[in-house]
């Protein structure tokens, strides 16, 4: 049946694809006339493997986004699963001249989460802090227990999400990039939803956004619940 849904979805799909595409058509017609260059042959590789990495990357992405999430939970330490997840982030993050700080709790912040899905969730946040900070800034990193509730706090100084937006941030599709399926913060949102959790955007005087990923207690989640 039709649906403004899948057709936007459709239309989305295909302009991600279709840049890499236009690219790699482009050197394979100058492959015969220029392959004797050196230079063009090393060219032409790195941008067939980039161009299919982003390929790549739109199937993984809407993969993850059809895919249902069924959680393994076990007792985890948020602060030590958050530094696992940073250490990825390590050589973008002096890349693109992001200063990292970091604020652990000193009190014990354990919940029961899915240590993988959870860690896919936090990476979208922290991906989409580190896209809203393309000329550098400052990427903040907390783990706290607000009012018995171990949560997640990752702040960056971007632009920032204008307040008549902060609604729709959370809907599939919405992105205030050219590039992305704008899917990472849906996705980040589910799991969390998954959980029995919560991811929240708070509101900030100052410039950049701030995510909060809020988890229930330790014992609060049951993953054979019928409705996570």
């Amino acid at each position: 049946a039709y649906s403004p849904f899948w057709e936007y979805l459709s239309s989305r799909v295909a302009q991600e694809v279709k840049n890499p595409m236009v690219a790699i058509n482009t050197f394979a017609q100058l492959l015969p006339r220029k392959y004797d260059s050196e230079e063009f042959r090393d060219t032409f590789s790195k941008i067939v493997q980039d161009e299919v990495q982003r390929i790549n990357h739109v199937v993984e992405v809407l993969f993850q986004f059809a895919r249902d999430p069924q959680l393994t939970l076990q007792p985890s330490n948020l602060t030590d699963t958050v530094q696992k997840a940073l250490d990825a982030f390590t050589t973008v993050l002096e890349e693109k001249q992001i200063k990292l700080e970091t604020h652990w709790t000193d009190d014990e912040c354990n919940a029961e989460v899915d240590t993988i899905y959870f860690t896919q969730a936090l990476h979208n946040i922290l991906q989409n802090a580190v896209d809203a900070m393309p000329e550098g800034g400052t990427l903040t990193v907390a783990t706290r227990m607000d009012n018995d509730t171990p949560e997640v706090e990752v702040t960056d100084t971007g632009q920032g999400i204008p307040e008549e937006k902060e609604d729709l941030v959370f809907l599939p599709f919405y992105s205030t990039r050219e590039q992305g399926m704008g899917l990472g913060l849906t996705i980040a949102d589910r799991i969390m939803k998954k959980h029995q959790g919560a991811l929240k955007l708070r509101r900030d005087q100052g410039p950049g956004s701030r995510f909060a990923l809020q988890l229930p207690i330790k014992g609060g989640v049951h993953a054979d619940h019928p409705d996570h």
